[in-house]
């Protein structure tokens, strides 16, 4: 709002202040009695006027001060001085009330009674201005269709700096109306204005005078000349033109609409337009099929506006946006660099929605999948960190199960980078379910890194209820560090005959060294047998076989023989596995 301190006096017209005469003023009230180019001298005139006022005097002069604030539309100032003027007399009173109501209908507030109202004495000939003014502030179309026409004529009846705030208003409700003669009469008043005619307003109201007459063309123009500003005028020109954009569906005109759109989103901030401007942006993306600026559009939505309707559809939309960006991002039709593009990008935005953990479990997954640990296990943590925030912002306990099956998942991903001891710790985190299928699964990781680390005590202690060939093969191993041979005889022979497949030359020996230490002759009799199925290693089948050549009772020196052959088997297996054969 303008102030005193703007005006310099040198820019005013030198010469004695000209009012309008009384005999040329509206009654009660004409907004065209002060200069609107002399407003200093005017308030300074007024300012030495009241300090010689006294009683009945003093309220009609801070009247005309207020009079003097309205016609320049300092609105805020005129409402402060009317809110002390205390008048002394009926005429006072009338006047009083006209100026607070000219003062509300020029804020967009509406007046309490039309019938009662000074403004819109049909004996006016600016009444039908004031009324079109309140048919405006209430939405009532009806009223605005009967009193519009001779609200323009009204519009002659007021000062410039009325004139170039209400004629918008007016060119936009005959359009909103559909009266084409009268918008197309009244946007060449435009012209008369020139600090509006090159502004976004004044090429904002072409546009929309133009688009009314259906010259797409003009309107265009006008409003990707309105679109270069940076004012309200300007957000509304790119929501026209990404309306135009999205009636044509043409790829030229959203790629048109889309770049003017992108480039002002951040230009107009705060009110319904940034809010259309976004929305708008929106649409087009998703038209054009742009996931990510689309998805980075609605998180700003949420987030700028997240207390409101907008948001709650803006979450929605952005959530089947979602669901297809990552549901594809699992299947490999968007590539994991690109995915990883897109999620680091919206993942300010979209960190506090509900489900967007799971959408970085399933990018985890993804990763992970392809051999990118590393990557993985980043996104794991960060699933779990997004979880935990979630579940205080929502009270929500459904995180609860979703965070235990993710720490299962870091632990795989932590021990294929080889850090077996964060895998231990990362599973000890978590509860057994009661899920017997989770169970198994949890047990059964468990016991592998248990394996790779050594930790035989605990290793032992972990119970798999259906173990695989790996499982089975380490629990053999590890009894026979401990010289549990008929044990160890079980758990190789469960091996063999549940996985054979799985059964090697390695196993074999292990299992005949077992059978060996604890005398068990059928069992060493079957497993030499199986050696030329298991390798093509002849010296491995011959130690194998050597073992068998010393009888049961031996003397002495014997004994130390066959012992010899064993230990010769053992440090042939071990040269074998370290080798890798």
């Amino acid at each position: 709002m303008a102030s005193v301190e703007e005006y310099d006096p040198s820019e005013e017209p030198a010469g004695a202040l000209e009012l309008l005469p009384f005999d040329q003023r509206l009654p009660i009230m004409d907004l065209r009695t002060w200069p609107a180019n002399r407003f200093k001298t005017a308030f300074v005139q007024q300012i030495i006027t009241l300090s010689s006022a006294h009683g009945p005097e003093k309220p009609s002069v801070l009247l005309d001060f207020a009079e003097l604030y309205l016609s320049q539309m300092m609105l805020y100032e005129a409402q402060s001085v009317l809110s002390d003027v205390r008048p002394q007399n009926f005429a006072q009173e009338i006047r009083h009330k006209a100026l607070r109501e000219a003062a509300a209908l020029l804020a967009g507030s509406p007046v309490g009674s039309v019938d009662e109202s000074p403004l819109m004495d049909p004996t006016r000939p600016d009444s039908a201005f004031w009324l079109s003014l309140h048919a405006i502030a209430t939405s009532d179309g009806a009223l605005l269709n009967d009193s519009l026409t001779d609200g323009f004529v009204g519009l002659t009846h007021q000062p410039k700096p009325v004139l170039r705030v209400v004629l918008p208003l007016f060119i936009e409700a005959a359009v909103a109306l559909k009266k084409e003669p009268l918008a197309s009469q009244a946007v060449r008043l435009i012209d008369e204005l020139p600090d509006l005619t090159l502004s976004p307003t004044g090429y904002f109201l072409r546009g929309r005078v133009a688009e009314l007459q259906g010259n797409n063309k003009t309107a265009l123009d006008s409003y990707f000349e309105a679109a270069a500003g940076w004012d309200r005028y300007a957000a509304r020109a790119r929501l026209a033109l990404a309306d135009m954009a999205l009636r044509d569906r043409g790829r030229g005109a959203l790629l048109a609409a889309r770049d003017v759109l992108a480039q002002g989103a951040d230009s107009w901030r705060g009110d319904s337009y940034e809010l259309a401007v976004l929305e708008k942006l929106a649409a087009v993306h998703v038209k054009l099929g742009d996931a990510k600026p689309g998805l980075v559009t609605y998180g700003k939505i949420a987030v700028r506006f997240p207390v409101s309707e907008a948001s709650e559809d803006a979450r929605a939309k952005a959530s089947e946006l979602l669901d297809r960006v990552y549901g594809d991002g699992s299947t490999g039709e968007i590539p994991l660099g690109s995915w990883m593009d897109i999620h680091l990008k919206i993942l300010p935005l979209f960190k506090e929605h509900k489900d967007f953990p799971a959408y970085v479990e399933q990018l985890a997954d993804r990763a992970l999948s392809l051999g990118a640990s590393s990557l993985a296990s980043t996104e794991y943590e960060r699933a779990l960190r997004l979880m935990q925030h979630n579940e205080i912002l929502f009270e929500a306990a459904q995180y609860r199960q979703q965070s235990d099956r993710v720490l299962l998942k870091l632990a795989r991903a932590q021990r294929k980078m080889g850090k077996l001891a964060l895998a231990r710790d990362t599973l000890d985190q978590i509860d057994p379910a009661e899920d017997p299928a989770f169970r198994e699964e949890l047990f059964a990781l468990k016991a592998s890194v248990l394996a790779e680390i050594g930790d035989q005590d605990r290793f032992l202690r972990t119970y798999v209820a259906r173990p695989d060939a790996s499982q089975l093969r380490n629990m053999a191993r590890a009894l026979a560090e401990r010289q549990d041979w008929s044990n160890t005889i079980q758990f190789y022979t469960q091996l063999q005959d549940q996985f054979p497949e799985a059964f090697s030359a390695e196993d074999a020996t292990y299992l005949l060294i077992a059978a060996r230490r604890s005398g068990d002759r059928s069992t060493e009799n079957r497993v030499v047998a199986d050696f030329p199925g298991l390798t093509q290693s002849s010296e491995w089948i011959a130690l194998a076989k050597g073992i068998q050549e010393t009888p049961a009772e031996l003397l002495p020196l014997r004994q130390d023989a066959a012992q010899s052959r064993l230990e010769s088997l053992e440090r042939t297996l071990k040269k074998i596995e370290n080798s890798g054969f």
